[in-house]
């Protein structure tokens, strides 16, 4: 199964601090704003009025609830300050008052946590850019989003990375069972054939060397890439039916193709399915057909604006 690394660690280590706020954003997140003075004035010990302010003023900027020992010093003196309080342990801000004050921060802010039917949104929203392969990190921007749009407490990194996996994960093998009901045997033995191995162990010779188009210009490179062209013609019209039966994205396209581009033998034989191994394969000579004809058209351009030019050179 996909197991993804989505941040880096320091990346990850930051997203699941408190923000890192600047002065007018102190001023601005911690502020003692009219709709929760009546809140704040009913607390009575100065520690849980100011672990009141610092959860509001971090979530206001963030999203998210932290406990007192992620609290930035910075902050602290800042709401310390604004309360005129000589020193305060945040320490003592025990764990029974701020669970209560959580809960009256995000009903003051209209804010909810993630429940199951909610968890179910966040999933479904997923899975529409897991579908198309788009990028982890495109995905995680997006979740965050749409929890700030729904105002929705932000999960942590590791609830987030695990929903990302578990949808590329369905995804991938939805496509791999709906494979498994469109290739006939014809077609699996075609693309058996393309995954023999070469004389040196590697992916298959023939196949993956024609991974790269050749640019060049020259009579004898041009019909060397038509001959290329039409070879991977012939394999993307045996296994037709089962391309189109897939309704891969052009973006899903790139990446299943992409995999096995930068993939060696080794690899490609630890996958979990065969399944799956043919659906790499599939969308390789989807993914080289289609560029390689735009190529074709790109160089029949090209060498025509050429003629052109030498013809107009020689008057």
């Amino acid at each position: 199964m996909t197991q993804l690394s989505i941040l880096t660690t320091a990346e990850q280590k930051a997203f699941d601090e408190p923000p890192v706020l600047t002065r007018e954003e102190q001023r601005i997140y911690f502020a003692i704003t009219p709709d929760v003075r009546p809140t704040i004035a009913c607390i009575t010990s100065p520690v849980n009025k100011a672990g009141f302010i610092l959860q509001l003023g971090c979530f206001r900027a963030n999203g998210r609830f932290y406990v007192p020992k992620m609290f930035r010093h910075r902050d602290v003196n800042v709401v310390s300050r604004l309360l005129k309080l000589e020193s305060l342990k945040v320490d003592e801000y025990s764990e029974t008052v701020r669970l209560r004050h959580r809960q009256k921060i995000k009903e003051l802010l209209g804010w909810q946590d993630i429940n199951p039917q909610t968890r179910g949104e966040l999933i479904a929203f997923c899975t529409r850019y897991t579908n198309d392969q788009e990028y982890p990190r495109n995905i995680l921007k997006q979740l965050v989003d749409l929890c700030w749009k729904r105002q929705w407490v932000i999960p942590s990194y590791h609830d987030f990375s695990a929903t990302i996996a578990d949808c590329f994960n369905s995804a991938e093998l939805e496509v791999v069972q709906s494979l498994e009901k469109v290739l006939n045997s014809q077609q699996v033995d075609h693309l058996e054939s393309l995954l023999e191995p070469a004389e040196d162990g590697s992916l298959n010779g023939s196949l993956m060397q024609l991974k790269r188009i050749d640019q060049s210009l020259k009579p004898t490179d041009i019909k060397r890439s038509m001959k290329i062209l039409a070879t991977f013609q012939s394999h993307y019209v045996a296994l037709a039916q089962a391309v189109t039966a897939l309704q891969l994205s052009d973006k899903a396209t790139e990446y299943y193709a992409t995999w096995l581009e930068r993939a060696d033998h080794q690899q490609l034989s630890q996958l979990s399915s065969r399944f799956k191994t043919y659906l790499h394969v599939l969308a390789f000579i989807k993914h080289q057909f289609y560029q390689r004809q735009d190529h074709a058209i790109d160089v029949l351009l090209k060498s025509v604006s050429s003629a052109i030019n030498q013809s107009e050179e020689s008057r």
